[in-house]
């Protein structure tokens, strides 16, 4: 039986947490015929890049800008790397409109086929077109209230892990653009399983179990969904007041139930016979 709990408390405490992944069974829109069509009379500009993109080794110090490009003849438009932007940006629409998150939106993203590179979804054969929306640097407050409390439902519910004002900005009808659906921000349930299994253990710390074992630098994420936002928060003036006591209500609230679920592992192993472990 002990064995069982630890078991049930591995796989499904993501789901107790944060909900079973909301998965969609529409696609994603296709790309518009006239983007495709500039894109066609740049294909080979548009190749190398991608083939450059996939030969890149990042330089210390250097982000994944690297690998975002706006050209004059595509003004409205980034390319950028990474086919998995496209379904997850997808995926969250539909998350902000099932649950009336009215204060959100995500950029429009397209995938773009290589011409006369084989049709396989890959980063070699695909490139991301992006909707280019440029910030409201007028806004005077990026996070108050209202918007905290939309961004902590997408964090926890959906999850979502990279909320920073790098990849989130405000639009001149008060409405928040969140730009980034990276795997990093929108891991697989598998990985949201790993981190979960990690902040249970660890509490909210720093993550890196999603690097490759000999990497020697990466992306630096956080085990709870809250934790880049938090730690973005203390770093900038760009929250109010009453943003700033939401968040720290519910980063309270996700240590309480972190506290509730160790308490509850330990009450089942006390109450299971140590026999029950060669069951």
């Amino acid at each position: 039986m002990r064995i069982l709990s630890k078991l049930l408390l591995i796989f499904l405490m993501p789901i107790t947490l944060y909900g079973a992944a909301e998965q969609t069974d529409a696609a994603p829109e296709p790309l518009p015929a006239d983007v495709r069509r500039i894109l066609n009379l740049h294909a080979p500009e548009v190749g190398a890049l991608l083939f450059g993109w996939n030969h890149y080794v990042p330089k210390p110090d250097e982000d994944e800008e690297a690998r975002v490009k706006v050209f004059p003849w595509l003004p409205a438009y980034m390319l950028k790397f990474g086919v998995e932007r496209v379904a997850n940006a997808h995926r969250l629409r539909e998350f902000i409109q099932k649950h009336e998150l009215n204060l959100l939106r995500v950029p429009k993203k397209y995938l773009y086929h290589i011409p006369a590179m084989p049709r396989a979804l890959s980063n070699r054969n695909y490139i991301v077109v992006a909707e280019l929306i440029t910030e409201d640097e007028d806004d005077g407050c990026v996070v108050d209230f209202p918007r905290m409390e939309q961004l902590c439902t997408v964090a926890l519910k959906l999850p979502y892990y990279d909320f920073h004002s790098g990849n989130f900005w405000p639009l001149p009808d008060g409405s928040v653009v969140i730009v980034d659906t990276d795997d990093l921000a929108m891991p697989s349930p598998e990985e949201v399983a790993k981190r979960t299994r990690h902040w249970l253990a660890h509490g909210v710390a720093p993550y890196t179990d999603h690097l490759p074992a000999d990497a020697e630098d990466g992306p630096v994420t956080y085990n709870d969904p809250l934790g880049v936002l938090f730690w973005d928060m203390k770093m900038s003036l760009f929250y109010m007041t009453s943003a700033r006591k939401y968040l720290m209500q519910k980063i309270k609230q996700q240590e309480e139930l972190r506290q509730q679920l160790l308490a509850q592992q330990e009450a089942d192993e006390g109450l299971s016979p140590a026999s029950d472990d060669s069951a």
